[in-house]
């Protein structure tokens, strides 16, 4: 009877195994729908429990089949071999945007096209260094805006030397020359020595107190100097720059600069300089390398740096509408360390960088609130400056990343904000980071992951969604798909003359199709079909730049072995050759031997 017991149980056991295993992985109520998420720091567990527990939906590995997939990087989706209905929470091309890199091109080149905006309104200007003109054009932007610093310490009382002051003057009239101010001339300034003169800048905004070397053996103690002529040009020229620059107040006085890698995230690969061969160098040791100004004149928290973290949806695209969606509130970054801009703490991050990643380990509170910061600043001016920069930047994904129907992509948005409380886009975050710092963090990453879910997933499956719930994401706008061209008639020739087409001349031509405005199909169609070739172009462009560099790789290696083989058969042969003279040599003396031997014994026997 004890046997049959166990007997028994084992039954039960197995029977209740492929119950437990379900449960495990999600009961199958919705018809097999199944979805995989890489999640290897779990912080996407809310993606996870909504779809296991509030949908039903079963968890299913990296290889096998699914209805989702969310991952961590666009590259791990093969999009080529999707299915219409399948699901995935990225863009293809997404990352002319979520890098460094690729947010600094498509800013400066292609976002007057795709959002009808200057990315200088709101983007801190950038710099790829490993373009040849792109680093010219950085070089030149820091020499005038060391010069400028230059004029700003001199009009706020600071100490200065009269020569090298009026070479900045004339750099600055030059730079508001070219901004549009017909009052000072045109100047080429071949004739500055810009090793000297940067020199010079540096020391006269410089805050170390440990002196600075001489400058080409010349005196270079700073005095106060006092020509009031000179002090009203100063003057003059930087309220015609203020006028024609929208970035002269966020350049501050102290002309510092970021580096950043072209790729990483978490603060990683970020440093800031005051010297232009610093950045130059970095710039050819680490290629890819991005020059980023930095806001010297930004709000302050308690003393303390800090950004905004905004998170951004967008959904659809393709063949469907467009949406985009902004999560409010937003919350506060701040760093651990009190703000400061002298050179021996340049280096520390944690007084510069807000990132939670180069903060971790401190004491206090780095986590600010909506509410703590609409006390400090008129939010309502801040939100409708960061709706504006979502906007552009949303337009622009729609136009250069490949969207499609059931594709979704969820952004992390970081915004600065200068003194005058306006706000300035720092980077966007592919797959942001979530690690929960405390409850009401923890709060505003599950209502945001639930939303976003509630924006994607049951809209294209209502089927399992759960009663909705209240949530932040609001509405920002919706992109309507290009309408498709009409289809005409096979047998139809077309004449082509000297005369513009008109609306009642396309319809005539459309045989009965009299109520369709072919006029205006073609017009709304056209700038679309414009933006998608110079997406293609551009994609096309850097395919081929590829591609001269992988042949160049390859010639320099098949050089590298053509030489390596030549010099292999030079010394073969020399060995060979070495080795028939040792012979010679040694037969010959062989010879010699035997020969005075033979005579030794011819003597012998005489």
């Amino acid at each position: 009877p004890r046997g049959a017991a166990r007997s028994n149980a084992g039954r039960a056991a197995q029977a209740c195994a492929p119950r437990m295993a379900l449960l495990q992985w999600g009961p199958d109520i919705t018809g097999g729908r199944r979805f995989h998420i890489e999640d290897p720091n779990h912080e996407y567990q809310e993606v996870r429990r909504a779809l296991h527990f509030d949908r039903g939906w079963a968890r299913v590995g990296k290889k096998e089949d699914c209805e989702l997939r969310w991952t961590l990087d666009e590259r791990a989706i093969d999009f080529d071999k999707l299915r219409d209905a399948q699901m995935v929470n990225h863009y293809r091309d997404i990352r002319c945007l979520t890098t460094k890199a690729g947010l600094t091109r498509t800013l400066d080149e292609e976002l007057k096209w795709t959002a009808s905006a200057e990315s200088s309104e709101f983007f801190p200007r950038s710099y790829a260094l490993d373009d040849d003109a792109n680093r010219a054009a950085f070089v030149q932007d820091f020499r005038r805006t060391a010069c400028c610093a230059a004029l700003k310490a001199f009009v706020s009382g600071l100490p200065a030397l009269k020569k090298e002051l009026t070479v900045c003057l004339r750099v600055c009239q030059a730079w508001a020359h070219d901004l549009g101010d017909t009052d000072y001339p045109g100047d080429d300034l071949s004739d500055i020595v810009w090793d000297t003169l940067l020199a010079y800048t540096y020391k006269c905004t410089s805050k170390q107190k440990a002196s600075t070397p001489s400058l080409s053996g010349s005196a270079t103690k700073l005095v106060e100097v006092e020509d009031p002529i000179l002090k009203q040009a100063c003057h003059r020229v930087l309220a015609s720059l203020k006028a024609r620059h929208g970035q002269f107040s966020m350049d501050g006085s102290r002309n510092i600069w970021l580096t950043k890698a072209p790729e990483a995230c978490r603060g990683v690969g970020i440093s800031l300089h005051r010297k232009l061969e610093e950045i130059l160098e970095v710039a050819d040791r680490f290629p890819g390398r991005v020059a980023q100004k930095y806001v010297e004149n930004s709000k302050l928290w308690d003393k303390r740096k800090f950004d905004l973290r905004c998170w951004v949806l967008l959904t659809g695209g393709g063949a469907s509408d467009f949406d985009a969606y902004i999560y409010e509130p937003l919350y506060a970054r701040l760093c651990a360390k009190a703000w400061s801009l002298d050179d021996h703490l340049l280096l520390d991050e944690k007084r510069h960088l807000s990132n939670l990643a180069v903060n971790k380990g401190s004491a206090d509170n780095l986590l600010g609130t909506q509410s703590d910061l609409e006390s400090m600043v008129d939010f309502e001016k801040v939100k409708r400056g960061i709706r504006k920069i979502v906007k552009a930047l949303a337009r622009t994904a729609h136009q250069l990343a490949s969207t499609r129907s059931r594709s979704f992509e969820f952004l992390g948005v970081d915004i600065i904000l200068d003194e005058a409380a306006k706000p300035w886009l720092l980077e966007c975050n592919l797959s942001p980071a979530l690690a929960r710092r405390n409850d009401a963090q923890s709060r505003l990453i599950d209502s945001a992951l639930r939303g976003c879910i509630k924006r994607t997933i049951d809209r294209w499956c209502p089927e399992t969604a759960p009663p909705p719930r209240d949530d932040g994401w609001r509405h920002l706008l919706t992109i309507e798909p290009a309408p498709k061209l009409p289809k005409r008639n096979r047998a139809l020739h077309l004449n082509v003359d000297a005369t513009a087409l008109d609306r009642s001349s396309l319809v005539k031509m459309d045989r009965g199709s009299s109520w369709l405005s072919a006029y205006a199909v073609l017009r709304a169609w056209w700038p679309f079909a414009m933006l998608r070739r110079r997406a293609l172009v551009v994609r096309r462009g850097v395919a081929a730049l590829f591609i001269q560099s992988t042949v160049r790789r390859w010639r320099a290696v098949c050089e590298l072995r053509r030489r390596q083989m030549a010099r292999r058969r030079f010394l073969g042969a020399m060995q060979a050759l070495i080795a028939g003279i040792t012979r010679r040599r040694l037969a010959f003396t062989r010879f010699r031997r035997l020969r005075a031997a033979a005579s030794l014994c011819s003597r012998v026997a005489a």
